[in-house]
This record gives C-alpha cells, structure tokens and sequence, in this order.
C-alpha cells in the first residue's frame, strides 16, 4: 500500500512536466505542404504614454514540408504616433523545417494616448515545389494611457480586512453572548 502511495505521489509530480511539454500553438498536421501560422503579441497589459513595448512574433511550421523563401512584411507606423526601433519592415528567412519556428522582437514607444492596432504581421513563403503561400497574424488592439490606474496599496487592504472581520465578528459575538444569557 505504501508502494502504491509512492508511486501516484511521484507521478502526480511529474504529470504536470510532461503536459507543459506539448507544443502550445497545435500539432503537426500531416499535410504535404507547409503550413505556417503567424503568432503575434505585446509584453504589457496596460500601457502608459512613454512606454517601450515589446512586440513578440512567432512563425511556426505545423506541416510535414519545409518552407523555402519566407518573406516577412511588418506594418509601419506613423513617427508621429509611434516611435519603432526597427530598421526595417522586412526580414527575409531562408527555410523552416517541418515543426520548426522562429521569433523575433522589435519594440515600439507610443508618443500620443488613444487606442490603436497593431496592423498583421504578413508572411509568404515556398514549398519545395515553387507554389508560394501566404499567412498573416491577427490583428492587435491595444490602447495607451496617460498613467496607470490607481492600485490600492497593502494598507488600504489591510484596512478592509479589519472593517469586514469586526462586522463579521459581532453578530457572531452578540449571538454567543445571547446564547449563553439563556443557559
């Protein structure tokens, strides 16, 4: 019995290990052409004016074919707007093998508040073949504040938890009290 105790404690510690390990965007499909997918994303959640955000892309392959030639073509923003440390909006990569994926970054710094949206992230490519494909990401809305909301701090919580424990503490207390009153 104790055998048996063991072992489900120990596979209980490992199961969590083997699920992270799947790949997070899909599963190799058994198409016989490339398949990319084009993932994009920021690195923040709320986002104040002056702030440097990290756009994250990711190419993947979810085919058994590799992709030859894979063009890439990110939006351009308007200098007035957003400040972006790339170069360049194209990058070019020769293949990506069946499975395979590539990221990079780039970071942009919003000059003015308003919503805005990141335009998609355009990819063509090849197969073995010469036939191009095309893809593209989602688009990305984000907006951009003056400053952050206000957060309540530790003491203000603090304060809370002892104003909700004292009105839960004497009807419990009166009751005991009553209670006892009666014996």
């Amino acid at each position: 019995m104790k055998r048996l105790v063991f072992v489900l404690i120990a596979l209980s510690l490992l199961l969590p290990f083997q699920v992270y390990s799947e790949p997070s965007y899909g599963e190799i499909s058994d198409k016989n052409y490339p398949s990319l997918s084009v993932v994009k994303w920021i690195d923040q959640d709320q986002i104040i004016l002056g702030d440097t955000i990290s756009v994250t892309v990711n190419i993947t392959n979810f085919s058994n074919s590799y992709a030859y030639n894979i063009s890439i073509q990110e939006p351009t923003f308007q200098s007035n707007i957003m400040n972006d440390s790339r170069n360049h909006t194209t990058y070019t990569w020769f293949e990506i093998g069946f499975g395979g994926s590539i990221s990079y970054s780039y970071d942009i710094t919003p000059s003015v508040i308003g919503q805005f949206t990141l335009e998609p992230t355009t990819i063509s490519y090849y197969d073995e073949n010469n036939t191009i494909y095309k893809s593209q990401s989602a688009y990305l809305p984000f907006e951009v504040n003056m400053e952050a909301p206000p957060e309540l701090d530790s003491e203000i919580w603090r304060n809370i938890l002892i104003m909700v424990s004292i009105f839960v503490a004497i009807p419990i207390a009166l009751f005991t009290i009553l209670s006892y009153q009666k014996r």
